[in-house]
């Protein structure tokens, strides 16, 4: 899996090939609303920035890296 899918399966809810799949739907004569509709798989995931979540990522240094995102 690359970053940009990564980005888009974890970040977005998307599906892992939804540029593709976008292009493909918009290439078909389908609508900018219709091709987006056709790569969501639910809702994006939520970062978690509670205090107990930074204090599991103290005694766990691996979630740490799994829960950790760029500012944008």
């Amino acid at each position: 899996m690359t970053e940009r899918q990564a980005e888009l399966l974890l970040g977005e809810g998307r599906h892992p090939d939804a540029d593709r799949i976008g292009r493909e739907r918009l290439d078909a004569d389908k609508s900018p609303a219709e091709a987006r509709r056709a790569t969501v798989l639910g809702r994006p995931v939520e970062h978690n920035r509670s205090e107990r979540t930074e204090k599991a990522k103290e005694r766990s240094p691996w979630l740490a890296g799994l829960t950790s995102h760029h500012e944008a």
